[in-house]
């Protein structure tokens, strides 16, 4: 690496399809000792809004900004993200009808988007709530996976992830339930709404692809549709 320049690193805090962490600070490590500037973004969506609180992540020492979204885990009515910055990269504009300051991306100035954020955030209960439903999500996670792995369908999970990972699935699957797919993997995210019932009716059309008609396509779709 030649070190007249700056490396800008974006790590994952979990990917979406398998929830992999990557390990920011040991990358940090190694740019500091060879001397070489740095920053560092965790692209954190889905697992950032509970990853950092039961983990301990230092913005400003261990990364410099944080991307989260609003209304996948959160979940904001309407499409939201959360950046968290070291203070230092923020510059701004006096905007003189305003009386203030702009430091918001591109100028955009919504108000009504951090409203409907707070009170999700508050209606779950803050840190406490956010955590329970963490929780909940976890625990429903391994034991959906140990009932995938008893009807022998190969899948596997990290850890601390709420997805799982499916391997090989029948191209006919993605016809009537509609999951995150990559080459020959798929991902199941255990949300409140993601019933056992649901897992079994899933687990069934896995052992039998070619039983799937047309005509459970539609009705499919709408049980899926998010609340």
């Amino acid at each position: 690496i030649n070190k007249n320049t700056v490396v800008l690193f974006v790590a994952t805090i979990g990917s979406t399809i398998t929830s992999s962490i990557d390990d920011f600070r040991k990358i940090k490590e190694i740019l500091n000792q060879k001397n070489i500037l740095n920053y560092i973004h965790l692209d954190a969506a889905l697992d950032g809004a509970f990853i950092p609180l039961i983990e301990e992540y230092n913005l400003c020492s261990d990364f410099d900004s944080i991307n989260i979204s609003g209304h996948k885990f959160i979940g904001s009515p309407v499409p939201s993200g959360i950046l968290l910055i070291n203070k230092k990269y923020v510059s701004s504009t006096f905007i003189e009808y305003i009386n203030n300051d702009d430091i918001t991306l591109g100028g955009s100035r919504n108000g009504l988007s951090p409203i409907l954020l707070y009170n999700n955030i508050k209606d779950m209960g803050s840190r406490k709530g956010i955590l329970d439903k963490y929780k909940s999500c976890l625990e429903k996670a391994n034991i959906f996976i140990t009932k995938i792995h008893q009807n022998n369908i190969k899948a596997w999970k990290n850890e601390k992830a709420i997805t799982i990972v499916l391997e090989d699935i029948h191209n006919n699957i993605f016809n009537k339930w509609h999951m995150p797919k990559y080459k020959n993997l798929a991902t199941l995210t255990c949300l409140p709404k993601f019933s056992e019932e649901m897992l079994d009716n899933l687990i069934y059309d896995i052992k039998n692809p070619l039983s799937i008609k047309e005509s459970d396509f539609k009705q499919v779709a709408v049980d899926l549709e998010p609340i």
